[in-house]
């Protein structure tokens, strides 16, 4: 996070009237307040992945552990959960009670757990790394990995289950971009996700959240995009 500029208070020994000086102090107090809150989103990214080298290096690895990891898993649920989820009011939760249940998440803290429709944004902390992770709807648990997802969907119901599940979340994407906007109000600072394959990396522009080098970047809404 950019600290704002440091404004230092002297005495003066000139005879200039008490009232225009203090006025000048804060002109000069609101014109530096104003540069520090603006901030560009190319500005932090370049300064993130300066930072952090080793992260963008690890994208084709980090992705390939997912998709070997993820499109393992087995779903138990009922083709009606699938085409017919519960859709979600926008909802902002902060600082939620999470009992994990994986092993891999148990030194996770999340920050914010936010629904609105098919769509479930969480942002966190993990290893004093900031992440993010958006994930859709889809049988009986959010996922995020639209390839494993489009694996066990079509292995267990068909082709043309999935191709029904995947047209009606993608006509739900007003939702995803409604959430992005409420979350990028309320988060303080920029969390950051290597994106997990290429229609990840389309949907995440798609909504607003730009990528660069395979890491998307969700900015709170301080920072201009």
């Amino acid at each position: 996070m950019l600290l704002p500029n440091k404004v230092e208070w002297a005495t003066r020994t000139d005879s200039k009237p008490f009232w225009k000086i203090c006025t000048q102090c804060l002109f000069l107090i609101m014109s530096l307040g104003f540069a520090a809150t603006t901030q560009k989103s190319r500005d932090v990214i370049k300064n993130y992945l300066k930072q952090n080298k080793q992260l963008s290096s690890n994208v084709d690895q980090q992705r390939r552990a997912w998709f070997c990891d993820y499109s393992r898993r087995k779903h138990d649920y009922a083709i009606d959960e699938l085409l017919n989820p519960v859709r979600h009011d926008l909802e902002i939760k902060s600082n939620p009670r999470i009992e994990w249940t994986n092993p891999s998440h148990l030194g996770m803290v999340v920050h914010y757990l936010n629904y609105n429709g098919l769509w479930c944004i969480s942002c966190g902390i993990e290893d004093q790394e900031k992440d993010f992770t958006i994930s859709v709807s889809s049988g009986d648990v959010f996922r995020f990995h639209p390839d494993a997802i489009e694996g066990e969907v079509k292995n267990k119901y068909g082709a043309g289950a999935y191709a029904k599940w995947k047209t009606m979340v993608l006509d739900d994407i007003d939702s995803l971009e409604e959430l992005v906007q409420e979350t990028r109000k309320r988060i303080k600072y920029t969390y950051a996700s290597i994106t997990c394959c290429e229609r990840s990396t389309r949907l995440c522009e798609r909504v607003g959240i730009p990528v660069r080098q395979g890491i998307a970047f969700l900015h709170p809404a301080k920072v201009e995009i």
